[in-house]
């Protein structure tokens, strides 16, 4: 082989092997790092636009490697405690909803691999803890739709399971709760917590349809 030739094969392999630690190993690395600092730093922060900048830096930080895994993490921890102490500010629930979206929907658009029904399940819980924190119907709609999606992929997965019981028993809807609450006890016989608040359920739903009636006074 000419030597021009193995030198110029010699370069292109360094320089990709170079590329490759980069890439695979550094940008990740820093990624990471950033995120740790970004997790250290949130005590110091005193304004939305503060904490806006502060998150968005390892979020935006290019890795070929990492970001599901960050955003998730985002969602499930950071965005979660915003959502359950800030239920009585709509601009800062929407805001934070505003920026996990703007992060995990391209992911969840993919509709596969190996974590996405964590992804579906964290978004989930994300909203049905805004729901419990505002009482506003929105959130727990689109608690449903999520955990309704994961169940297609995941039908026998507790958390989506469970979850979609706690919604119907939330929503009243006692037929849906019913369904549910088959499909859980047909997987798992022995757990009677299910059969007890679907009795709690019909008792509750039977009590508010009761009419009530006064009595004349005797004349």
């Amino acid at each position: 082989m000419d030597s021009d030739i193995r030198k110029s094969i010699s370069v292109v392999l360094t320089a990709s092997l170079a590329a490759l630690a980069w890439y695979g190993s550094y940008l990740p690395m820093q990624k990471s790092y950033a995120y740790i600092n970004m997790l250290q730093s949130l005590g110091n922060v005193q304004t939305w636009d503060q904490f806006y900048q502060l998150a968005t830096t390892p979020l935006e930080m290019v890795s070929p490697i990492g970001q599901e895994e960050l955003v998730r993490n985002f969602g499930g921890t950071v965005a979660m405690r915003i959502v359950q102490t800030n239920g009585s500010n709509p601009q800062i629930m929407d805001q934070i909803f505003e920026m996990v979206n703007r992060y995990m929907q391209p992911i969840l658009a993919n509709g596969r691999g190996l974590s996405f029904n964590q992804n579906i399940y964290m978004m989930g819980a994300l909203n049905q803890n805004a729901y419990l924190s505002t009482k506003d119907t929105k959130y727990l709609d689109a608690a449903e739709k999520y955990f309704l999606q994961g169940l297609t992929k995941s039908p026998s997965r507790p958390q989506f399971l469970y979850s979609l019981f706690d919604i119907y028993r939330t929503k009243g809807d006692k037929v849906k709760a019913r369904e549910i609450a088959d499909k859980i006890t047909a997987i798992w016989p022995d757990d009677t917590r299910v059969e007890e608040a679907l009795r709690q359920l019909d008792a509750i739903t039977t009590a508010s349809s009761t009419p009530t009636t006064t009595k004349k006074k005797a004349q």
